[in-house]
This record gives C-alpha cells, sequence and structure tokens, in this order.
C-alpha cells in the first residue's frame, strides 16, 4: 500500500515538477548576456567581442532547444531526459537513462541507446536506434532501430508531430493501456524545399496485449499475442507562414505473421488552418480521420482519443480532456478541434495571459458484426473548454489550468464527472 501511493504520489509529482527543475538549470546561463562588456576603441576588439556575444548567443538558443526536444549536453554524448525520468498512468514511475551521440564523435550517423524500468508494473523497456545523416542540413536520414517496450493502444501519428516544445507531447501521461511489444525495423525520411517531408518504412512487432481494452464488452482476458509486418508512407505539408494550410497523410499496410491471416490497410488524413479574426485574436482549426479496411486484430483499432485523468492532469491540445483513455474504439472516425486565442493586454516579467476558448467533437463506428462488442461513438462525441494559459511564467516555461465540459449522447448522469481540470505547461523559446 506504501509502495503503491508513493509511486503515484512521485509520478505526478514528477509531470509537474520536471519542468521547473529544467528551467532552473538553464536561468543562470543567461547572465553572462547582462553583464557589461569591455567596449574597446579598437574596431578589432569590438569585432572580436561581438564575435562571442553572438556566438554564446547561439549556443544558448542551440542549448534551450534540445532542452525543449528533451537532451541535454553531457560531453560527447546527450542525455535523454525523457528516458531519465517519465511516467504513465499504466507503468507510473519510469526512471532510466537514455543517451545519444552528439557531433563530436560523428556528424555522419547519430546512435542512441535507452532503458527504464516501471516500477508499478515491473517491466524494463530498452532499445537502440542508428539514424544515417544523408544531407548536412539532416532532413534526409536513415533510421534503423530495435527496442522491446510497452506501447500504447490504439494510437495513430502524424509525421512532425508533436512538435518538440508542443504540450502535445504531454498525452503519453495519460496512457493507461499498453501492449507488451518487441519490434525491429527502418525508416527513410526526405525533406524537400522546407515545405514537404515524405517518410517511407518498415518494421516487424511482436505483440502481446496484455491487458483486457476498455473498450471491449463482455470480455475478460486479453487478447492473444500475434506477429506482424507492417509497412508505412507518411506525407507532410507544412509551410513556414502560421496561417497557411498544413495537411498529413498515412498509409499503412498490415500482414500477419506465422500462423496469423490477417492483412489490413489504413488510410489516416489530417489538415490544419490558424485563422486571424482580429490583429491579435486567431483562431485554430485541426480536423483528423483515419480508416482501416481488411482484416484485423481489435488491437488495431483507433482507440487513443482521450487523456482523462482522475486527479489534476496535464492539459494538451489536441486530445479530448474529457474522454477516459481507450473509452471508445472505432476502424472509422473523425475528429475535429476549433481553438480560439484571447490575448490579453497584460505583459509582465510573470505573467502573460491568453484566454483559449476550445470546442472537440468526434464520431466513429465499426463494422456491424463488432458493435455489440466494442464501445464506440458513431452519435457523436462533444466536449468544450477554456484554457487559461501563460498565468505564471519562469524563464521559458509558462504554466495555466484548464477546464473542460463533456455533453452530449456520452455525457454522464453525474455532472461532476463531465468535467476535467488539468494543469497547463508550455514552452517557449
Amino acid at each position: 500500500m506504501v509502495k503503491f501511493f508513493f509511486e503515484t504520489l512521485t509520478g505526478k509529482l514528477l509531470i509537474i515538477i520536471l519542468p521547473i527543475l529544467i528551467a532552473l538549470t538553464g536561468s543562470s546561463s543567461t547572465d553572462s548576456f547582462n553583464q557589461p562588456h569591455y567596449n574597446s576603441d579598437s574596431p578589432d576588439k569590438d569585432e572580436i567581442i561581438h564575435l562571442i556575444d553572438s556566438l554564446e548567443k547561439a549556443y544558448e538558443k542551440r542549448r534551450r532547444k534540445e532542452l525543449a526536444e528533451g537532451y541535454v549536453a553531457a560531453g560527447p554524448v546527450d542525455l535523454n531526459l525523457h528516458r531519465l525520468i517519465d511516467y504513465n498512468r499504466y507503468e507510473g514511475f519510469k526512471p532510466g537513462i537514455g543517451i545519444r551521440s552528439g557531433d563530436e564523435i560523428s556528424q555522419l550517423f547519430t546512435s542512441e541507446l535507452f532503458y527504464n524500468r516501471s516500477l508499478r508494473s515491473n517491466y524494463n523497456n530498452y532499445g537502440s536506434s542508428v539514424t544515417f545523416h544523408l544531407s548536412s542540413d539532416k532532413k534526409r536520414k536513415l533510421n534503423i532501430f530495435a527496442e522491446k517496450s510497452l506501447f500504447e493502444t490504439g494510437s495513430y501519428s502524424l509525421l512532425g508531430l508533436p512538435k518538440p516544445y508542443s504540450n502535445e507531447r504531454f498525452e503519453k501521461y495519460a496512457i493507461k493501456t499498453v501492449d507488451r511489444t518487441t519490434a525491429a525495423g527502418a525508416s527513410l525520411e526526405f525533406g524537400f524545399s522546407g515545405k514537404l517531408k515524405y517518410k517511407i518504412g518498415y518494421s516487424y512487432r511482436d505483440v502481446e496485449p496484455i491487458l483486457t481494452y476498455p473498450y471491449l464488452t463482455g470480455r475478460e482476458k486479453p487478447e492473444p499475442a500475434f506477429y506482424n509486418h507492417e509497412g508505412v508512407v507518411r506525407f507532410n505539408w507544412n509551410p513556414k507562414q502560421n496561417n497557411k494550410l498544413k495537411l498529413w497523410s498515412n498509409f499503412i499496410y498490415g500482414k500477419g505473421a506465422g500462423e496469423n491471416t490477417f492483412s489490413y490497410l489504413k488510410t489516416e488524413f489530417a489538415a490544419e488552418q490558424r485563422v486571424s479574426l482580429s490583429e491579435r485574436v486567431t483562431t485554430n482549426i485541426r480536423a483528423v480521420s483515419g480508416y482501416i479496411s481488411g482484416s484485423f486484430k481489435h488491437t488495431h483499432l483507433y482507440s487513443a482519443f482521450g487523456t482523462y485523468n482522475n486527479g489534476l492532469g496535464i492539459h494538451t491540445s489536441y486530445s479530448f480532456a474529457t474522454m477516459r483513455p481507450n473509452e471508445f474504439a472505432a476502424d472509422k472516425f473523425a475528429l475535429l478541434f476549433i481553438k480560439t486565442e484571447i490575448p490579453l493586454e497584460v505583459n509582465s516579467q510573470f505573467i502573460n495571459p491568453v484566454i483559449i476558448v476550445s470546442t472537440s467533437a468526434a464520431i466513429g463506428s465499426v463494422k456491424s458484426k463488432n458493435k455489440e462488442l466494442i464501445n464506440s461513438f458513431s452519435k457523436g462525441y462533444y466536449e468544450s473548454g477554456v484554457y487559461l494559459s501563460r498565468l505564471l511564467k519562469h524563464d521559458f516555461l509558462h504554466y495555466g489550468v484548464s477546464f473542460h465540459y463533456r455533453y452530449g449522447p456520452y455525457n454522464f448522469n453525474n455532472r461532476a464527472n463531465n468535467w476535467a481540470v488539468k494543469l497547463g505547461i508550455e514552452i517557449d523559446l
């Protein structure tokens, strides 16, 4: 009982305290920029001083970017902070280590390895990868990986997301349903003109479900284990201008291995548009859809839509705050997220508040033969809320709080269960 209480409390405190610790470790290094420099009449010395200042600022910018991505330099290698301290609702607190080779070792390739252990499930996660950089800007690369880990059930991914400093990364803290997976594969990624990026890949997976999925009714045992080949092609059109339309698409073909006779095709699309309503007020719209056809396992269904937590969760922009993790599943779905940002005219050293009003909707269904076994959301799922962002800031970290309410066909009779309150954490470089 004491161990369970310690793991739960420690895990929830870590996801709140870790960003503060990162900020504190980085705040002192900027002091050098505020110190007066020797001003000489010699042009040569002025140029040298200016060069040193420029190098210091460039180094600080790079260091902060690496911190936002979850890495901190340690000599010739970088430490992966996500592997040193990690947490989700199934595994609890996961101490470990992650090491990535730096440019000092080689600029032609990057190697990385990790290990962590779940204190709640007593499971060891480990793996390694090698990335070969095929261009000087590192936009063209070949990645080869192998790992044995607990993977989230029913998720989808979009190329280039989440961004290194986006709060979408906090979705992983809500993970509650996982599959024990041994995976190996390779991928080739290309970028063109700073806008178009695509990725092709192959993976082989040995998947063992270890929990009964929440969206399955009348089933008391986990799904049987299976082997899976999977090939994927991903595209992303991402103009640098914020007000330009952004597009994503995924095409995934999977097939059973050995005695597992199944094959399926997944097609996934997403679009995002930012609209300026006035000089200060903007609205962001993201639409996502997915469809799986053919024969497949229940594990392949889409189900990772919700990030609700019984206690204080972490706010994420493009998930359903009031939906329980893996509460529903679908073989075809459509999601719509609408956010309107209203900055307040308050700008101080510690506060720069922004009100974000949001409405999210989803619809999903399953094949007729599975309707009686699977909880889906064919009648439509709806929630709205407000996120009070940037109520407090420290260095490059901003904190806020969000409130969301669930309504429509799938709301609860107990109104208190329809509410979700979350802490907001944002990184601003």
